[in-house]
């Protein structure tokens, strides 16, 4: 019985973290974030109409900072950025960066809006390294 039940909740636990809803406009994920890096990955994203909130976790050692992320819809002249001058950009000194950013995404309210977005980060020999992403959800 132990095992249906743990295969049981695998089974829920593999559906709800592909969470899909099907809509009148199509199929539509929320919270998606995708960043294929050795350095860094993304842990989660929140798109409200006047912030971006963003996990960020530091996967290698060779990292000694992130210290700006440009987010971007180019097709809609939409670019918002976050850095460690204005604090939309902090450092959690656990080896993970939580951001919140100012953006102005009032004309997608009621959207599912998919947005570009680049990573810019200090090495530990001093050189910079920027990596890019995608992230989606319902604003």
């Amino acid at each position: 019985m132990k095992k249906y039940m743990l295969l049981g909740t695998l089974v829920l636990t593999l559906f709800l973290t592909n969470c899909t809803v099907l809509l009148n406009q199509g199929e539509v994920v929320f919270n998606f974030c995708d960043l294929e890096s050795d350095y860094i990955d993304c842990s989660e994203i929140a798109l409200t109409t006047t912030t971006i909130e963003m996990g960020l976790d530091v996967l290698s050692s060779d990292v000694a900072s992130v210290d700006n992320i440009i987010y971007e819809l180019p097709d809609e002249g939409v670019y918002c950025t976050a850095d460690t001058s204005d604090n939309s950009l902090l450092d959690n000194e656990d080896g993970s960066y939580s951001v919140e950013a100012s953006c102005d995404l009032s004309s997608y309210e009621d959207q599912n809006t998919q947005l570009a977005f680049s990573v810019t980060m200090t090495l530990t020999d001093g050189s910079t390294a920027t990596e890019e992403g995608i992230a989606e959800d319902w604003v």
